[in-house]
């Protein structure tokens, strides 16, 4: 990472720290204005895990950012209708990095817009969170119908072969497979519209390459845009809820 970067990531994060005191102010507030601080909440915590990652290295703290990432977007999903992108999106792989084992298996449960006619087309968002608990009859049924219903996303073929790999164990395989998802073109095509975060990572390879070491099929990739530290399962010993409102 250049020094630049670091400079504007610290920058970043101490506006956003004074963001973030303003923003969990008050949950007495109309839903819809709670929803609106919720989503607020998220990305401070998604800027946050950037700042601790690359600029302080605590693992712990990042972690702990995911995890928190995680439980407001799982507070959404249970309170309003939230909309989310195709495949292995921030969404699912923050969850994922955080190593914390209640947030993976909550993610089954996560209920987005459109979610009745997306699993009738095998959407790969509801697939990524069973092929992380294990749930590879019900995954491979879905991505079945991702086969036959998703016939124009951009890198398919990839996204299938990818998690048919994660789960069936082939590591060579989800290697070669990652290393295609990390060309310059198809970095570009993924992360292109978010301009600070395609030059600390790239998605969705980062995200695949964490569940395949969930699911014990540790590659060992070295390239750049995957921080290696992220990939071995290794939870916090507590993870702080932090919000009032995420404490049911």
């Amino acid at each position: 990472m250049t020094e630049e970067i670091k400079r504007f990531l610290n920058k970043l994060f101490l506006e956003e720290a004074a963001r973030e005191e303003q923003i969990t102010l008050d949950w007495n507030l109309p839903n819809k204005r709670k929803y609106s601080m919720a989503r607020s909440l998220r990305g401070i915590n998604e800027t946050k895990s950037w700042y601790y990652l690359f600029v302080e290295n605590d693992l712990e703290k990042a972690k702990q950012c995911f995890f928190l990432y995680g439980k407001v977007q799982e507070y959404l999903c249970k309170s309003t209708t939230v909309n989310m992108i195709l495949g292995m999106t921030q969404d699912n792989t923050y969850a994922l990095l955080s190593d914390a084992k209640d947030l993976i298996y909550g993610m089954v449960n996560w209920k987005y817009a459109g979610y009745e006619k997306d699993i009738k087309k095998g959407s790969l968002k509801y697939i990524i969170p069973l092929v992380a608990i294990g749930e590879d009859e019900k995954a491979l049924a879905l991505l079945d119908l991702f086969h036959i219903k998703h016939r124009k996303m951009g890198l398919k073929e990839e996204n299938e072969a990818i998690i048919r790999a994660i789960i069936s164990g082939e590591t060579e395989e989800v290697n070669r497979l990652l290393q295609i998802f990390l060309l310059p073109r198809n970095h570009k095509k993924t992360n292109g519209i978010y301009e600070l975060r395609s030059e600390l990572f790239s998605l969705p390879a980062l995200g695949f390459a964490k569940l395949a070491w969930l699911r014990g099929v540790e590659v060992d990739i070295d390239h750049p845009l995957i921080p290696k530290a992220l990939l071995p399962i290794q939870p916090n010993s507590i993870y702080d809820n932090t919000y009032d409102f995420l404490i049911d």
